[in-house]
């Protein structure tokens, strides 16, 4: 599809104005900021959960269970749904103004609803066998394949609350607010703390507690988006779904994300079933991802969720020139950002590790295998982000074919790869294969939006992008340095090797790291800190301009 093939009409007079790229990148701020909160009651979710669960059978059977509720919601949420149904709602608010895009939400929402509840019955029903495939190694502990069945039965109504919960945060995200959507998985982590509270002094069974909080905290989640919704003047009326043009070519969009989605449980079946028959291979890979997922959702995901709407307005109506730049500013904007994430997490995972997780029966055996499949999947750190928003870039211009055929030959490299490097090395090959994926995924998508002239590098991009890279080295050999080379060793003597001193010792790490990345950055001119300062305080910003 081709930029002239959109037709050329004026805004709609109630439509969201414009964002500039400063904006875009407020904006962006604002959900990695709440994504931030979010992470760090992840964390420390995670830390209740590996001092009550460890990496022992019931932390499995729960890992298993909660993956099986996020496939769900990637495929029928945060993929197909919000690729297809973003850019169809933005362009009626480009076009047609808010009454037309919020009767499009309701008639989506009821159908949605419907949907859910038909797959939800049907896969409660198909549980048992559906845990079989994803963990069949589970069979050789008595009692483990039972247990990971119950968990995935309480737990999988969660995707049809996180579903709506979903589509209520794309309407939100297209008219600006950005913040309620990115907040509302607060909720879900505060839940099963508070389960794991619970479960110690009441001696309960903690994977049990974990898996009713999951749907408890959907209920309240989409609570909150419904409210939010009306205070915008979207009501949503329970109604009967019927078949429309517009239910159509949302489905003709929806379809082949939605196989993407079905090529991805294909893949994490596969990897899923590889890492049931080593020891603990499922925990570890878990916790790993925890810290992976942590810089991806808040670099990638948030550009992402910003940049659809944005894009997709931009496409329909007359700021094609805006929506090349924009895309540009967002390249680097990531770039920024995930190059110096990446090298923290190679270099400190085992320190990252040991500071966060090891305790009670969390061991230092736990700490240093962990770390070895983050420092793997560090390396595909970049690419994930970068395919992020080449994604983001085919969805906004109404094409979800084309990522499909992309996505499907980088999960048939992970499978393949997995397999190849599991009976090499074991789970941590299972690490190394997603990265490879990621950057095979990447650049396969770069190359095609570039050729088709749909992703355009302007001069600024490409003499940034080397510079990013040099910052970046300059922070491998500073961390490096402080790391391997003893140059922390006298803070770290001085402070003990208690939790508080294991932790200052890492946080100082990091900071001489960030610093030295922002140093190289600011002297070979690949960002420099009054772009920072009106991104995240406009205000300030604007009083030192008056001055």
């Amino acid at each position: 599809m081709t930029r002239e093939s959109f037709p050329q009409d004026v805004p709609a007079a109630d439509a969201p104005p414009p964002r500039t790229g400063t904006g875009m990148f407020r904006s962006t701020f604002a959900i990695a900021f709440y994504t931030l909160i979010s992470r760090i009651a992840g964390f420390i979710r995670d830390i209740f959960m590996t001092a009550v669960l460890g990496t022992s059978a019931s932390a499995d059977a729960f890992f298993i269970a909660l993956r099986l509720a996020n496939l769900g919601r990637s495929l029928f949420a945060e993929g197909a749904l919000s690729a297809a149904f973003v850019p169809m709602f933005s362009g009626h608010l480009e076009q047609s103004g808010r009454a037309k895009a919020f009767h499009f939400a309701n008639i989506i929402l009821n159908w949605l609803l419907v949907i859910l509840i038909a797959v939800t019955i049907v896969l409660e029903l198909l549980m048992p066998f559906i845990v079989l495939v994803f963990a069949p190694g589970f069979t050789n502990v008595p009692g483990k394949t039972e247990l990971a069945t119950l968990f995935a039965r309480i737990t999988f109504p969660y995707l049809l609350l996180v579903s709506l919960v979903t589509l209520l945060s794309g309407v939100l995200n297209s008219m600006g607010r950005f913040w309620v959507g990115a907040a509302a998985p607060i909720l879900l982590n505060l839940a099963m703390i508070s389960a794991l509270l619970i479960a110690v002094p009441y001696n309960a069974n903690p994977g049990l507690l974990l898996a009713w909080s999951c749907p408890l905290a959907g209920i309240v989640q989409l609570c909150v988006l419904i409210y939010a919704s009306r205070r915008i003047g979207l009501k949503w009326r329970l109604q009967i779904p019927r078949p429309s043009p517009e239910v159509r070519k949302l489905l003709r969009l929806l379809l082949p994300v939605a196989l993407a989605g079905v090529i991805g449980w294909g893949s994490i079946l596969v990897t899923s079933a590889l890492a049931s028959f080593q020891e603990s291979a499922v925990s570890f890979l878990q916790y790993a991802e925890r810290l992976y997922h942590l810089p991806l959702s808040l670099i990638g995901i948030s550009i992402g969720v910003v940049l659809l709407p944005e894009l997709s307005r931009q496409w329909r109506g007359p700021h094609h020139d805006r929506a090349l730049k924009s895309q540009s500013r967002a390249l680097e904007f990531a770039l920024l950002l995930a190059l110096p994430a990446a090298v923290l997490l190679f270099l400190l995972s085992e320190p990252i590790i040991n500071v966060l997780f090891e305790r009670a029966r969390f061991t230092a055996s736990d700490t240093r295998a962990t770390a070895a499949a983050l420092a793997v999947m560090a390396w595909g750190l970049p690419a994930a982000v970068l395919a992020h928003i080449f994604v983001t870039v085919f969805y906004a211009r109404q094409d979800t074919k084309t990522p499909l055929l992309y996505n499907a030959i980088s999960n048939g490299v992970y499978v393949a790869a997995a397999c190849a490097f599991f009976f090499a090395i074991g789970y941590v090959g299972i690490a190394l294969a997603a990265s490879l994926a990621a950057w095979t995924h990447a650049t396969l998508l770069g190359v095609v939006l570039h050729k088709g002239g749909h992703l355009v590098f302007d001069a600024r991009l490409r003499k940034r992008a080397g510079r990013f890279l040099a910052s970046a080295a300059v922070m491998v050999v500073v961390v490096w340095g402080l790391h391997q080379g003893g140059g922390i060793g006298p803070l770290a003597e001085s402070l003990g090797s208690g939790l508080f001193g294991r932790a200052s010792v890492l946080f100082a790490m990091f900071c001489a790291g960030f610093f030295a990345y922002a140093v190289a950055c600011q002297l070979t001119g690949a960002a420099h800190w009054r772009e920072i300062i009106e991104i995240v305080l406009p205000k300030y910003s604007r009083k030192q301009e008056k001055s």
